[in-house]
């Protein structure tokens, strides 16, 4: 996660890295960008951890 994140989501089971960013209206590409442990396919996104969603 990036250290200047000024806004979180909390992750539940079962969502994705796009449906997180479209809620959020954020694309996609950003939110990877912005929590790069969730890898570039979103397969490292984990349920119950928090994700940024705003720099």
């Amino acid at each position: 996660m990036v250290g200047n994140c000024k806004k979180f989501h909390f992750v539940k089971p079962g969502e994705t890295c796009a449906v997180i960013a479209a809620n959020n209206r954020i694309s996609t590409s950003d939110f990877i960008r912005w929590n790069p442990a969730a890898g570039s396919s979103c397969t490292g996104l984990w349920a119950n951890t928090y994700a940024c969603i705003s720099v």
